[in-house]
């Protein structure tokens, strides 16, 4: 396996069931390797994307309110306490 290899990559070769490579030409070899590689860039961004995704959704969900903390910071008018909007009389 090639040392330059990523983790990823390396898993990748260990996955494709030429352990020791002897089933490979020598340009066999590096079109594996540089498939590996690109499959392990790949898989790093994937996980990276997700965990930007979780922390964005945690970010949205409070600002819509729909987590138990931005719940608790909500204060509501009575209903009799409602203001008339003046652009609803206008458009009225």
């Amino acid at each position: 396996m090639p040392p330059h290899l990523s983790t990823a990559a390396s898993a990748s070769v260990n996955g494709s069931g030429c352990h020791d490579q002897s089933c490979l030409g020598g340009r066999d070899r590096a079109s594996l390797a540089a498939y590996c590689q690109a499959y392990g860039r790949w898989a790093t961004a994937e996980r990276a994307i997700a965990e930007m995704g979780k922390r964005d959704l945690v970010r949205y969900a409070a600002e819509f309110g729909m987590t138990p903390s931005a719940r608790s910071r909500i204060i509501a008018a009575p209903p009799g306490d409602q203001e008339t909007d003046p652009a609803a009389a206008y458009l009225a």
